[in-house]
């Protein structure tokens, strides 16, 4: 009966923090809610619950990003008759 408490919660809580929580963060939100579980518990209700922490990405760095890129002058101008 606990064990289905737990995951309820744990699914609420998921929810209300839009995955962000993993197990260490989730750990302490449920301890705050008076529950007393150690990591490997949290983690193996949370892979039965189907709850995944999701992280954000970090944004790629370009070091040349504001730099038009530089082509080839045209020298032609679509000034040639082939035969």
């Amino acid at each position: 009966m606990a064990k289905i408490e737990l995951v309820a919660q744990i699914k609420s809580i998921a929810k209300e923090t839009e995955n962000t929580y993993g197990k260490r963060r989730m750990q302490v939100e449920l301890a705050s809610l008076g529950h007393d579980i150690g990591l490997y518990r949290i983690a193996s209700l949370m892979k039965k619950a189907d709850v995944v922490a999701i992280r954000p990405k970090r944004k790629h760095y370009y070091p040349n990003a504001g730099l038009e890129q530089q082509y080839a002058p045209k020298i032609l101008k679509r000034q040639f008759n082939p035969s």
